[in-house]
């Protein structure tokens, strides 16, 4: 799933390293293709999607740690979109699972609104990395906003549907 090399970016970029792009690109890479792995070798399910998934959001876990952690992303910014990112895929999960058919307990589905946001947020550290003048906490406030609005669109279909 990319984790290490996840734990490898957030130190190497306290560290001030330019090893730091190399590390998040690599576990993008790893991330990417062992969904892809996995369905080639028809050994898909699940309960493998929500280990990828719970794996895709710890890796955004200490993504948006190590940059609250360096003061490139403020604490609250930062917090707000790492819990708006958690709770949108809880609530897709929740509602996928009232609508789809499932081979395990529910169905883990992350929702492309919170796949677009995590990865425009990788997106945008590149950019920033190469451009530091970049503010930033605005994107990722705008990118928390979108998130929140997902949630509740997805917490009224929830209610609508029980």
């Amino acid at each position: 799933s990319g984790f290490l090399f996840f734990i490898f970016f957030f130190i190497s970029l306290a560290y001030q390293s330019k090893w730091s792009i190399f590390f998040l690109f690599v576990g993008l890479l790893h991330d990417a293709f062992d969904g892809a792995l996995s369905r080639l070798q028809h050994k898909d399910n699940d309960k493998g999607k929500f280990v990828d998934m719970l794996f895709d959001t710890l890796n955004c876990s200490v993504f948006l740690l190590a940059l609250i952690y360096t003061n490139i992303l403020s604490n609250f910014i930062g917090s707000l979109f790492l819990v708006v990112i958690i709770l949108a895929r809880i609530l897709r999960i929740i509602y996928n699972s009232q609508i789809l058919p499932t081979d395990w307990w529910f169905k883990p589905v992350a929702g492309s609104v919170s796949l677009f946001l995590v990865s425009s947020s990788y997106f945008l550290f590149v950019i920033y990395y190469f451009y530091p003048e970049l503010r930033i906490n605005y994107f990722f406030g705008i990118f928390s906003i979108i998130g929140i609005l997902d949630s509740l669109y997805f917490y009224n279909k929830i209610l609508k549907k029980e």
